[in-house]
């Protein structure tokens, strides 16, 4: 009777542990802020799109989001042919909010129909915490860049250990009509130089080299223009360092991300996707 009483003592023990860690509030210290989405257009550079095919890389990243919380995105044209699509929730995997399964068709709409992106972050009761918009153009010319032979033609986090990069593009669409093709270099959002790519194979090739001047993590942004407006095809995260480790120190968060991102089935394209809020 008495190791009755006494296992009847260690469960309630138990038990008031259980009870005390469930009744534990959540806490959050930092904003709770859209820092990543996809697509990355803005109004000056929108995202090329091509109908009847796939944007598989849509939806966004939270920082310090928690249980309860939602993603959402619309769909609106601010030019050319008349379209919208309805508030539609997004599916939540950790702090990335995607549509799934294949992610977004692009519709079809007329050449240069340009469309506009909210999405928007709610908390469990329906309140917008935050919002970010983001811009696509149906048609036009299209293509990807490589850095050192890597596609990268949406976002690539990139370690290298010597500073000199090859960085191509190739036209995969209507590369006669393509005037330009530039990159632009920053660290530490502070803008260093902008370079324009020579065209070495007649609408179909674009080159350059870039040195990086010290250690540390850039951002590296690819356009390319063409009835005189650029468009944006490219926002590579790269980090050099003398190390051929991966070391997370003055790494952004997108970066922190790309690195979990990899042994998670499913969304490893993640590291892939999304350009920062503080790129804009």
């Amino acid at each position: 009777m008495k190791l009755k009483k006494y296992q009847l003592l260690l469960l309630l023990g138990i038990s008031l542990i259980v009870i005390d860690y469930v009744a534990l509030a959540t806490v959050v210290y930092g904003p709770q802020e859209i820092v990543a989405w996809a697509p990355y257009g803005t109004t000056g550079e929108p995202t090329p799109l091509t109908p009847t095919t796939y944007q598989k890389d849509f939806g966004f990243v939270v920082e310090h989001a928690v249980s309860g919380e939602t993603g959402w995105y619309k769909v609106d044209s601010i030019s050319g042919d008349a379209y919208s699509e309805p508030e539609t929730q997004l599916t939540r995997y950790l702090n990335m909010f995607v549509l799934e399964p294949n992610g977004w068709l692009v519709p079809m709409l007329s050449d240069d129909t340009i469309l506009k992106f909210t999405f928007i972050y709610k908390n469990s009761e329906g309140t917008v915490m935050d919002s970010v918009e983001a811009y696509g153009i149906i048609g036009g010319p299209n293509g990807y860049f490589t850095i050192n032979g890597e596609k990268a033609d949406e976002n690539l986090v990139l370690y290298v250990t010597a500073p000199d990069l090859d960085i191509r593009f190739y036209a995969t669409e209507e590369g006669s009509v393509i005037t330009k093709v530039k990159i632009s270099v920053l660290k530490n959002d502070v803008f260093l130089e902008s370079k324009e790519l020579t065209e070495v194979v007649t609408d179909l090739e674009w080159s350059t080299t870039y040195t990086l001047p010290e250690y540390g993590a850039y951002t590296i942004t690819g356009q390319m223009a063409y009835g005189g407006a650029l468009f944006r095809k490219m926002t590579i995260y790269s980090t050099y360092s003398d190390s051929d480790g991966i070391s997370l120190g003055g790494l952004g968060l997108l970066t922190v991300i790309g690195l979990i991102s990899i042994g998670i089935s499913g969304i490893m394209y993640f590291k892939e996707s999304f350009t920062s809020r503080n790129q804009e």
